[in-house]
C-alpha cells in the first residue's frame, strides 16, 4: 500500500495521488485517492476520482485506472486479512484450554 501511494505521488502532472490511511481506533488501513491542490488536499469520492480520469491522455487513464484498481484489491485483501484474523480469534476464544497436568520426574 504505502508503495504504491508513494509512487502515485511521485507522477509529474496529476491532480490526485493515494494516500496511505489508517483508523487509530480499529487499526484499519485503506488506500484513498486525494486531491492535489493549493491550500489543502481533500479526499475525492470515487466518481470524481472517475471523472479525473477520464480527462488525462490515453496513457495517463490506463496507469491510473491500473493504479485505481490495484488500491482497490489490496483494501479488499486487507479487509479479508482482517476477516480470516478475527475468525481466528474467536475460534481460539471458544476453544477449550489444552493444558495438560505436570507429570511428576522420576
Amino acid at each position: 500500500m504505502r508503495e504504491l501511494a508513494e509512487t502515485s505521488k511521485s507522477v509529474a502532472g496529476l491532480a490526485m495521488y493515494l494516500t496511505v490511511h489508517q483508523r487509530a481506533s480499529s487499526g484499519y488501513v485503506f488506500l484513498r485517492w486525494r486531491a492535489r491542490a493549493a491550500g489543502g488536499n481533500r479526499h475525492l469520492p470515487a466518481e470524481e476520482v472517475q471523472k479525473l480520469i477520464a480527462g488525462y491522455s490515453i496513457e495517463h487513464r490506463r496507469w491510473l485506472l491500473e493504479v485505481d484498481a490495484e488500491a482497490s484489491r489490496l483494501n479488499e485483501r486487507h479487509l479479508r486479512g482482517r476477516d480470516v484474523i478475527r475468525e481466528l480469534r474467536n475460534q481460539v476464544a471458544r476453544s477449550k484450554p489444552h493444558l495438560h497436568a505436570r507429570q511428576a520426574k522420576d
